[in-house]
């Protein structure tokens, strides 16, 4: 992130960095939502954040995942696998466990702190 805001990479590309924009679409809006809450937390202002179809539903139960969760681009059994390493108690290693409901909070979208984006 910091080497994308140098002066002379950023006059390379032609763009401004001091405007940051982040968006994703799918896993990509999950890790932007993240990314740019955290961002936020930490002083830095966004000039846009574009979220489309979040990836929200880690328990894989929700009536998008139900119409949309097992498509050929996305099969069904790598987002779970997907959600399973993401919310792995101890990291990706640790073994194939059920989270526990404070790591779904905390992977959830549902529950970030969203006032920190605001005035950006």
């Amino acid at each position: 992130f910091e080497a994308l805001r140098a002066p002379a990479l950023a006059e390379a590309h032609g763009y401004d960095p001091q405007k940051i924009h982040l968006a994703g679409v799918s896993a990509g809006a999950f890790y932007a939502a993240h990314a740019g809450v955290r961002l936020a937390k930490s002083g830095v202002q966004l000039a846009s954040l574009g979220l489309l179809y979040v990836m929200g539903d880690p328990l894989m139960v929700g009536k998008s995942h139900r119409l949309h969760g097992d498509l050929p681009a996305c099969p069904g059994s790598w987002l779970a696998w997907s959600w399973r390493v993401l919310l792995a108690e101890g990291g990706p290693e640790a073994g194939d466990g059920a989270p526990s409901a404070e790591r779904l909070r905390a992977g959830s979208v549902l529950f970030l702190d969203w006032a920190a984006l605001r005035g950006t």
